[in-house]
């Protein structure tokens, strides 16, 4: 299918059967911003994790090798949880809307959680609460719960609101201000904080979740301004087979039936991301680690204890790599788009025929899975190019390059499914059919974007719950044998397998 196929239906459309609004119309350029700016403020929340969490937990007296257990809670709720929200969604049938009321209540609940988190010695005291530790961990738990809703509700929307044509493009903006909310986040991790020094990981940690809190609160409100939806009671009208209320069972079949309904480049999506999901768990949650580690020794002179003060200042340097990578990233977001745009017009020969159009898109179907491919071997290169790199300078660099890796990944699959999605629910509505049933309604095909988004994410969070468990046992075998500095390096390098693995099929499968 093309991934930009132009919308075959356009304009308002009612009947008597249905009374609904086609929705099979183009956003405008700002209309675009505001429905993809929520992803920037999730960002805030994930660069808030990836650079801080674990030094944060480990200020809480958790070790390395509980913490990549703690971790694992992320795909976990990834793996499982989103499936069900997208199910749940799909089948809402609120006035307001389908995806808005999990947008913002997964966004309360996400920010309650954060600030809880940030505050937990202090919560813990007034409640009289002695295991701190466990009661940090219970609040990462329903962190991690409550941002399923809000990232499904983000992805979701796009592939409702967005024609066809538009998915690529709105992708890309998602793309785009999931650079900058982790700039935002990563220059907070590594900015100087005027605290006394036995509490500045805290204070830190908390500042930066009130900023992720605070950018939480302004984007969802603006893509929930703005952006409407179509009432949900004409879906729910023809509800079957699809209520998660009913029981268990029901629910099974709906997945599975989700499953077998995905398009084949979907599936084929979602195989790929089993892979490339494995590599990137170690790598976002580490990499900052790594950096950390390698400046620690170049420090250390002679076997002298290194002061307190170093440690601080390793991670500050973890957390500028993190800010390279981020710059990196929205650049590529920014410039990659672009330049596929251009060079699929000049593949296709851009010009006032009726077919041109058709065969620039056909271009840029074939060329987005290579330029994916292409990201997986960079990142790849990257990773195994730290058994040659010593210095901390030379390991920010490789770190900062695999941006443009982020960058693709962030962008060309969700392009691809949610095109597919899209282009797959308009080929299933016919003008001819209104009055044979559900079959024909635009509303019928669309909802189950949820689910399938919810899919195509548990596809990337399941390898990821092995990995965090592997990692666990990694790291307390480093622990106990003295090798503890070096499992991180070599956590990254092993990951370069799932990347090529991930690169062949790419250009097995969607080329």
């Amino acid at each position: 299918m093309d991934l930009a196929r132009e919308a075959s239906l356009g304009g308002a459309h009612t009947s008597d059967v249905y009374d609904i609004e086609e929705v099979e119309t183009r956003l405008s350029k700002a209309d675009i911003i505001a429905l993809t700016c929520s992803a920037g403020g999730l960002q805030l929340i994930w660069s808030t994790i990836f650079s801080h969490g674990s030094a944060y937990l480990f200020s809480l007296g958790i070790t390395q090798s509980q913490s990549s257990l703690i971790w694992a809670a992320v795909p976990f709720c990834g793996a499982f949880v989103q499936p069900l929200v997208g199910l749940w969604s799909d089948s809402c049938a609120l006035t307001y809307g389908r995806r808005r009321p999990f947008l913002i209540g997964g966004a309360a609940c996400s920010i309650l959680c954060m600030l809880g988190l940030a505050w937990v010695t202090d919560i813990a005291k007034f409640l009289e609460v002695d295991e701190i530790k466990t009661f940090a961990i219970v609040l990462i738990v329903l962190l991690t719960v409550a941002i399923q809703p809000v990232q499904s509700g983000i992805r979701s929307l796009i592939v409702d609101a967005c024609a066809p044509e538009q998915q690529a493009n709105a992708s890309a903006w998602a793309s785009r201000f999931t650079g900058i909310g982790n700039i935002i986040g990563y220059f907070a991790a590594s900015a100087p904080i005027a605290r006394k020094m036995d509490d500045k990981e805290m204070s830190r940690f908390r500042f930066m979740a009130m900023l992720a809190s605070s950018g939480v609160v302004i984007t969802v409100y603006i893509t929930c301004l703005r952006i409407k939806e179509t009432s949900p009671k004409a879906i729910a009208r023809f509800e079957t087979t699809t209520n998660p209320r009913t029981c268990l069972c029901r629910l099974w079949r709906t997945i599975v039936s989700s499953i077998q309904e995905m398009p084949p480049r979907a599936k084929a999506v979602c195989r790929v991301q089993f892979f490339s999901g494995m590599a990137w768990f170690g790598f976002l949650f580490y990499s900052s680690t790594y950096v950390s580690h390698l400046f620690l020794t170049e420090e250390q002179r002679d076997g002298v204890a290194i002061p307190y003060r170093f440690h601080s200042d390793s991670m500050a340097v973890g957390s500028s790599a993190n800010l390279l990578f981020a710059i990196v990233s929205l650049v590529a977001s920014v410039v990659l788009p672009w330049f596929i745009d251009r060079a699929s017009c000049w593949t296709g020969v851009c010009s006032e025929q009726d077919d041109a159009p058709t065969r620039a898109d056909k271009s840029l179907e074939h060329m987005l899975p290579r330029l994916w491919a292409a990201g997986m071997v960079l990142y790849s290169f990257c990773v195994l190019m730290t058994l040659f790199v010593s210095s901390s300078a030379g390991s920010i660099m490789l770190i900062g390059l695999v941006g443009i890796s982020w960058a693709i990944t962030q962008w060309v699959p969700y392009a691809i499914i949610s095109a597919e999605i899209s282009s797959h629910r308009s080929e299933s509505y016919q003008y001819s059919t209104i009055e044979a049933g559900v079959k024909g309604s635009p509303e019928a095909e669309r909802k189950n974007s949820g689910i399938m988004m919810g899919l195509h994410n548990a596809a990337i969070s399941l390898p990821q719950i092995f990995v965090a468990l592997l990692l666990s046992i990694v790291f307390y075998i480093a622990t106990e044998t003295g090798h503890k500095d070096h499992a991180v390096a070599w956590v990254l390098r092993g990951s370069a397998g799932a990347t090529l693995i991930a690169a062949y099929l790419i250009l097995r499968g969607l080329r």
